[in-house]
């Protein structure tokens, strides 16, 4: 992504053409632009090796949604808080981002809406 927004500059786009053509936020492209490649690199091996704050939920969050695979992020949230007293204060979004990753790293499929 930063090579790809750096060719686009250079070759004389705007931030926000290469925001539309990547279909990316322009800030982000903007800060991407900002960055040295160096900076780029150390962002990146910084977001594989941070902790998330929903970590220690993890098995909890994985067990309910092999026995609840229609759950919403509300959902989990409440149980969260219900089931423990020293959840973190984060939001629902946060809850739903943690699902999502929960879901790709075990495999979990999401099921698909049936009307």
């Amino acid at each position: 992504m930063y090579y790809e927004v750096h060719q686009q500059y250079d070759g004389g786009m705007t931030p926000s053409q290469i925001a539309s053509n990547l279909e990316i936020d322009t800030r982000t492209v903007k800060k991407l632009l900002a960055m040295s490649e160096q900076e780029y690199l150390d962002f990146r091996q910084n977001l594989s090796t941070r902790t998330r704050k929903l970590s220690p939920y993890e098995d909890f969050i994985k067990s309910r949604l092999e026995s609840y695979p229609n759950s919403s992020s509300g959902q989990v949230y409440v149980w969260l808080k219900g089931n423990f007293p020293d959840f973190p204060h984060v939001s629902i979004k946060s809850v739903y981002n943690f699902m999502i990753y929960v879901r790709k790293k075990h495999e979990l499929s999401m099921p698909s809406n049936q009307y």
